[in-house]
C-alpha cells in the first residue's frame, strides 16, 4: 500500500471494499465505490448492472449521481471519489465532467482501466477540469475480490455446461427410445441396430412419422454437437 494514502484515505476504501462485497453477495461484479466531501461520506454504492439490466450502473457512476443529489449540484469540485477497481473510461469520463477535485482506486483493471492499464484519460491536461488520481490502494484486497468472484462464475459456468450436455444426452436418449417403440409398431422385433440403417426397411423407409421422428433425433444429435463445437472454442 503507498505511503502517500491517510489514515481517512484507508478507511474510506474500506467502506467501498464493504460495497463490492455487497456486489459480489448479488453476483454482481465486486466493485465498490465511496464519495466523500471534506471528512463526510455523501454518497457511497457498488454495481448493479446485472440486477438492473443498466450497462451504465457501475458503482463509481452511482455513487456520482447520488453525490450530486445530496449536495444539489452537478459539480462536485472538493469531492474525492474511493474506487476498489481503476475506473474504466466512461467512469473516468463521468469524473472529469462532475469537476471530481480527487480519485483513489485499488486494484488495476488491464482490460478497461482508464488510469493507465489500458488507456490513460489523465495523462494530457483537460480543457476543462484537471483532477488528482492515485491507486493501489487496498489493491490485493481488491484484486483477490475480483479474482474470487470470476473463479466462482467459470466453476458455475463449468457446471452449466455439464449439465447442458447432460440434458441432450437425456433428449437423445429419449427419442431414441421414442424412435425404437415407432419402429416396432411398424415392424414386429426391430431392433435398436435395425433402425441405424432404416433404408435396408422399405416400411420405415417410406414412412412419413418414422421420418420425421429421425428427423428430430437427427436434430437434437446436430445440436448437441454444435454445443459442444462452441464450448471448446470458449
Amino acid at each position: 500500500m503507498a505511503k502517500d494514502f491517510s489514515i481517512f484515505d484507508q478507511k474510506m476504501m474500506q467502506l467501498a471494499l464493504e460495497e463490492a462485497k455487497l456486489a459480489f453477495n448479488k453476483e454482481e461484479v465486486p466493485v465498490g465505490a465511496v464519495l466523500t466531501l471534506g471528512d463526510q461520506v455523501i454518497a457511497r454504492a457498488h454495481n448493479t448492472m446485472e440486477t438492473k439490466g443498466d450497462p451504465t450502473a457501475h458503482a463509481e457512476i452511482l455513487c456520482i449521481r447520488k453525490g450530486a443529489e445530496a449536495i444539489g449540484d452537478w459539480r462536485l469540485l472538493g469531492a474525492t471519489l474511493y474506487t476498489t477497481l481503476e475506473p474504466c473510461v466512461m467512469c473516468g469520463g463521468a469524473m472529469l465532467l462532475a469537476r471530481i477535485t480527487r480519485v483513489v482506486w485499488g486494484a488495476p483493471d488491464i482490460r478497461h482501466g482508464s488510469n493507465g492499464s489500458w488507456i490513460d484519460l489523465f495523462e494530457k491536461k483537460h480543457p476543462t477540469h484537471q483532477l488528482e488520481i492515485a491507486g493501489g490502494l487496498y489493491e490485493e484486497e481488491a484484486a483477490n475480490l475480483m479474482r474470487l468472484f470470476f473463479k466462482d462464475k467459470g466453476q458455475n459456468m463449468k457446471k452449466t455446461n455439464f449439465l447442458l450436455v447432460e440434458l441432450f444426452d437425456e433428449l437423445i436418449a429419449f427419442q431414441e427410445t421414442k424412435l425404437l417403440n415407432y419402429a416396432a409398431e411398424i415392424i414386429p422385433n426391430v431392433t435398436s441396430d435395425d433402425i441405424l440403417q432404416p433404408n435396408d426397411y422399405d416400411e420405415l423407409e417410406n414412412h412419413p412419422f418414422f421420418r420425421y421422428e429421425e428427423g428430430v433425433l437427427k436434430g437434437i444429435q446436430t445440436a448437441k454437437m454444435a454445443v459442444l463445437a462452441k464450448l471448446r472454442e470458449d
